[in-house]
């Protein structure tokens, strides 16, 4: 199992590397090249409006192929469309509709790798360990954004969007070799038969009886995935705050990646402190808010390069250690027969949330500013906090009824 778990990690690492790269990367040719913040969130929000589509059928698939055949098809498939997208730039087809659709491609493979990843770690997880894989999982995807970052940076004005979609395509095949080292387990057969009839529409409808039946789990994973959706949305608005509030280049834009990178890596760090303690998630999941709430305070009112830093080490902490409860929470408590659509349903109802946002904050910035977009979102954060807090409030009255 041990070992089954190092190669997911690093099929992890090595797929996701060079998708981090192109992502930094596009959104920057995009400002530079159209000067548009508007273009940059239409197409984030075009991204997640094809993931909200096509994820449904992808949780079907987790419950009913085996999942690490499915990752490592979804590997082999992005690898050879990034291939044709470089060769589309070589005989002179227009770079935007590359960048769209390499973009878009791109999102949803990393969204579905983020499923699949789940499930599959849930399936090889040692008994009583499903938190510590969680943070491990979690310190291997900042680790990717860390890198990804860090390595843009140095070659964001050498960097072409024909070389960066070769070097993707590379990675994913580099996640695949590693993929098919993990040895089969129990997990490997179809979980349900009747999973494998399903439709999209009635997954859905197991889904909501699931919640109903569930109402704290729902309303906790919820509340709790608003962080998520802010850092989606910061994507279109990271390009306009360099350029706009701290007047840097390049460089600088991608030293964000890798700043964000290195503070999200503290978030599983503080997770394991607390579960020293046997802290529960309700608390680390405020806490985590705190630190995000503090940090878009930061950055409204302090419009300065080493003060956009610290901000970021705040957001991606706060952002990793919920997410490492939020996952941790979904593992434990989900039956193994359909974390799939479990695990889709959430990421749906996120994407949804995705989508609005992430165009507005796009159309905020090119009519008020960058400033005013940070604003915003501290606004929206709040209202969710007191919904958050209203929601745990609930519940543990309903834990102490219940115990009388």
């Amino acid at each position: 199992m041990k070992k089954n778990l190092a190669y997911l990690y690093g099929a992890t690492f090595f797929s996701g590397l060079g998708t981090g790269m192109l992502l930094v990367l596009v959104n920057w040719i995009i400002l530079k090249t159209y000067g548009s913040s508007t273009l940059i969130g239409g197409l984030t929000a075009a991204s997640y409006f094809v993931c909200f589509i096509a994820l449904p059928q992808v949780s079907l698939w987790l419950d009913k192929f085996i999942k690490r055949k499915l990752l490592g098809s979804i590997y082999v498939v992005a690898g050879l469309m990034q291939l044709l997208f470089a060769a589309l730039l070589f005989v002179g087809v227009e770079l935007l509709y590359v960048i769209m659709a390499s973009t878009i491609m791109s999102v949803l493979v990393r969204m579905s790798d983020q499923m699949a990843r789940l499930a599959i770690a849930q399936s090889i997880a040692p008994e009583g360990e499903i938190r510590q894989v969680s943070r491990h999982l979690e310190v291997v995807r900042q680790g990717i954004t860390l890198v990804s970052g860090a390595i843009t940076a140095w070659f964001i004005n050498e960097l072409s969007m024909q070389t960066m979609l070769i070097v993707d395509a590379l990675t994913y095949f580099m996640g695949l070799l590693l993929l098919l080292q993990l040895a089969p387990t129990r997990e490997d057969s179809p979980a349900r038969v009747d999973a494998v009839k399903q439709s999209r529409v009635e997954a859905f409808k197991e889904s909501v009886a699931f919640f109903s039946q569930h109402q704290y789990f729902f309303f906790l994973m919820i509340f709790s995935i608003a962080i998520y959706v802010m850092i989606l949305a910061q994507n279109a608005l990271h390009p306009a705050h360099v350029e706009q509030i701290l007047q840097e280049g390049g460089e600088t834009y991608a030293i964000i990646g890798a700043v964000f990178g290195l503070g999200a890596l503290l978030g599983p760090a503080i997770s394991s402190a607390f579960h020293k303690y046997a802290v529960n998630k309700e608390f680390i999941i405020s806490f985590g808010f705190g630190i995000y709430i503090a940090a878009n305070m930061t950055i409204v009112l302090i419009p300065h390069i080493w003060a956009t830093y610290i901000s970021l080490v705040l957001f991606s902490a706060s952002h990793s250690l919920i997410r490492v409860e939020r996952m941790a929470f979904m593992m434990e408590y989900t039956p193994k027969d359909i974390i799939g659509r479990i695990s889709g349903s959430f990421e749906l109802i996120g994407l949804s949330l995705v989508i609005f946002f992430t165009a507005s904050i796009g159309f905020i910035i090119d009519t008020l500013g960058a400033q005013a977009a940070w604003f915003a979102m501290l606004l929206l954060l709040l209202v969710n906090f007191i919904c958050l807090l209203a929601c745990i409030l609930k519940g543990r009255r309903h834990a102490v009824l219940k115990k009388v």
